[in-house]
């Protein structure tokens, strides 16, 4: 299953694409959102996870209270958020199965699902949303999905997408 196609194209955004960039070290210029992937096991520590974990490291402790006093569950398209400082919140993407199946690369349908759960919000606060090139490291998904998925779940709806990609190329 793939990214579902928007009605209504609006107004379209465009990526921003930075070359040599950190996605845990951009300067907020007002509200932004640090998207990220995680599998439906929580699994905390592995590709992006650790970079937020070294530059906030109260994001996952904070994510497993609020799952503990919820008593919540979590399940394939859901979004959990946990605030990282005044300017950005993470959005914990549940677009993964857990490790060990045999089809633990994103799902893409769950991750279309999380995307428009982050472009809602990203609407209500008038936020940007910033990630690395999400879903296609430990996660395996191809960037052309990817994108096609920001495409259609963010951008279309004028949202801002920044991608951080760490090396000097673009995503593949």
């Amino acid at each position: 299953m793939g990214c579902s196609q928007h009605s209504d194209m609006g107004p379209m955004a465009s990526v921003e694409l930075r070359l040599r960039s950190d996605a845990t070290l951009f300067k907020p210029y007002g509200p932004s959102i640090l998207m990220h992937v995680l599998s439906d096991a929580l699994t905390w520590g592995l590709g992006f996870t650790q970079a937020i974990d070294a530059r906030w490291p109260m994001a996952e402790p904070t994510l497993r209270q609020e799952l503990h006093r919820r008593a919540q569950t979590v399940a394939l398209g859901d979004v959990l958020w946990t605030r990282l400082d005044t300017q950005i919140t993470a959005a914990h993407l549940i677009a993964e199965r857990a490790r060990g199946n045999p089809e633990a690369a994103l799902d893409l349908g769950a991750f279309s699902k999380c995307l428009r759960a982050v472009a809602a919000r990203a609407a209500q606060w008038q936020a940007a949303v910033h990630t690395p090139p999400i879903g296609t490291g430990l996660s395996g998904a191809r960037w052309d999905d990817v994108l096609t998925c920001l495409e259609t779940e963010l951008m279309a709806r004028g949202i801002r997408v920044v991608i951080h990609c760490l090396g000097g190329q673009s995503p593949r």
